[in-house]
């Protein structure tokens, strides 16, 4: 009892911060992300959308102020820091999205200039349409990855000026570095203080750890996944369209967090073509159309995994 009255208070400073961070363009993907459930025997059961409410905003939006708060003191110390720099989005995957963007109704050309403001008005613009899950997405895939960097280029998905990791020594050793050097900085003699081409031989060699263990966490959800599967042909799932090419479709499932492909070649009430123009995919001679971002129920065929 006697901790709520802090709580509350934390809720309100962090709905304060959250708006003031939304005011300055700050890029928001309302994406579900997966949660794998094990029985006691190590099997699983269960592959949803993680649970997300408002405590879990508390604690990102405070660890997001420690961060900028952090880096801003470093840098006006002079003494060195190990910023998180993300760069503005791919030119061309931007180019091809508004492309997409434009078929499908939601934007008619790209914003000028690019930033972190104009994109989140895209992503608001979509919200209540059928469309608001595969525009977050679909921009999502368009954004280059962030990294570790000496130099201060900022952070665009948080329309950051000033920003690094700092909050999670357990997890990453980039915060450790900044650790270190904010010792030095309140005057830690003891602390030996890299120099700028040590702290880029460090970022270097973090982001590409960080690369591989994303790649790899990619590659173990993939096969746990299937393995999950494997006793489910022949179950129906609701889904949405996430991608379409000329051969199908791919579907992105709603109960469980997994993907499937549907094949033209398995759509027997008609011959489908793929209108690329307005990416959908349409039967000839009953009109029947599949769309991005569409709801739709499929049957699961089939799953494999010799062919990932």
């Amino acid at each position: 009892g006697e901790l709520l009255p802090m709580l509350k208070l934390c809720e309100e400073l962090a709905r304060k911060i959250n708006k003031r961070r939304n005011a300055r363009g700050s890029l928001e993907f309302d994406l579900p992300e997966p949660e794998i459930l094990f029985n006691l025997q190590g099997r699983t059961v269960d592959i949803r959308p993680r649970c997300r409410n408002f405590a879990h905003q508390i604690v990102e939006e405070f660890m997001i102020a420690a961060n900028e708060a952090v880096a801003e003191f470093l840098t006006e110390k002079e003494i060195g820091c190990l910023y998180r720099v993300h760069p503005g989005p791919d030119e061309e995957k931007l180019t091809n999205l508004f492309k997409v963007l434009r078929k499908i109704g939601i934007s008619k050309q790209i914003p000028d200039p690019v930033t972190p403001q104009t994109l989140q008005a895209v992503i608001k613009d979509s919200e209540g349409t059928d469309q608001e899950y595969i525009v977050s997405r679909l921009l999502l895939r368009s954004m280059k990855q962030a990294k570790y960097e000496p130099d201060n280029e900022g952070h665009f998905g948080l329309a950051s000026e000033c920003y690094c990791h700092f909050t999670s020594p357990i997890r990453r050793y980039a915060d450790l570095v900044v650790h270190r050097l904010l010792k030095v900085a309140l005057g830690d003699e003891h602390q030996a203080i890299p120099g700028q081409k040590q702290l880029g031989r460090i970022g270097n060699a973090i982001s590409g750890t960080e690369r591989t263990a994303m790649e790899a966490e990619r590659e173990i959800l993939k096969r746990l996944t299937i393995i999950f599967l494997k006793d489910k042909v022949g179950e129906e799932f609701t889904g949405v369209i996430s991608s379409i090419a000329e051969f199908g479709f791919w579907v992105e499932f709603q109960e469980v967090m997994a993907e499937g492909m549907v094949r033209l070649s398995s759509l027997g009430d008609d011959y489908y073509t793929f209108w690329s123009d307005r990416q959908m995919i349409v039967g000839e001679r009953t009109g029947h159309a599949f769309r991005l971002g569409q709801k739709i129920t499929v049957r699961l065929e089939s799953v494999s995994l010799e062919l990932l």
